[in-house]
């Protein structure tokens, strides 16, 4: 294949997809799901330092200090978002694979304990927490499952969660979870030699 062709990309008829063009597909739905999340992400944003006890505005925060007054807050919301955290950690879901048919028991069985195994070696209980602290801030909660070859080279299951202020869903999705995304971006910052190692 030619170099200038990403191996294993096709246009719509079976055509090879060039480099430039996927790259430039990928820019414009970056920039569409990007302009419609804006606002989303300015929302996140506040509900996470209202969680955290900024609750006064720049404006209200000027005023406070012209006055000399010291800009106390009560912050109700924190505790609660505690303890819905909380019963979530209580009420933990366990991953189970159960028999459809006669027979499928053992099989079943042995799917359970290596779905066991697998969320133990990532510490996943712990991602899937944080991500549910997420949704209960801001509305969304994400996680990651990849195969990690950074410490295993045989590859290494790994779950985490993602920040929801990276994440730029498809803003033409309807359904809940973005079921019916045609794609979903993740953008964040990563460093000039980590880029360079992994994608040489």
């Amino acid at each position: 294949m030619d170099d200038g062709m990403m191996q294993g990309g096709e246009g719509g008829e079976g055509q090879p997809v060039e480099a430039s063009d996927l790259v430039a597909t990928i820019d414009a739905a970056a920039k569409e799901a990007r302009s419609k999340r804006t606002g989303w992400i300015e929302e996140a944003k506040e509900c996470y330092g209202m969680t955290a006890g900024a609750q006064w505005t720049p404006t209200e925060l000027d005023s406070l200090r012209e006055q000399r007054r010291p800009p106390v807050a009560y912050n109700l919301i924190e505790p609660v978002v505690n303890v819905v955290a909380g019963l979530e950690v209580t009420n933990r879901q366990e991953v189970k694979y159960l028999p459809r048919e006669l027979g499928d028991s053992k099989k079943n069985e042995v799917l359970t304990g290596a779905a066991e195994w697998v969320r133990d070696e990532c510490n996943a209980e712990d991602e899937d927490s944080e991500a549910f602290v997420d949704m209960v801030i801001c509305g969304e909660g994400w996680t990651e499952t990849r195969l990690d070859y950074e410490y295993d080279k045989d590859g290494m299951i790994v779950i985490e969660r993602v920040d929801p202020l990276e994440v730029l869903p498809d803003p033409g999705s309807q359904k809940k979870n973005y079921k019916d995304a045609e794609y979903i971006v993740r953008e964040r910052m990563v460093s000039h030699s980590w880029l360079k190692a992994t994608w040489p």
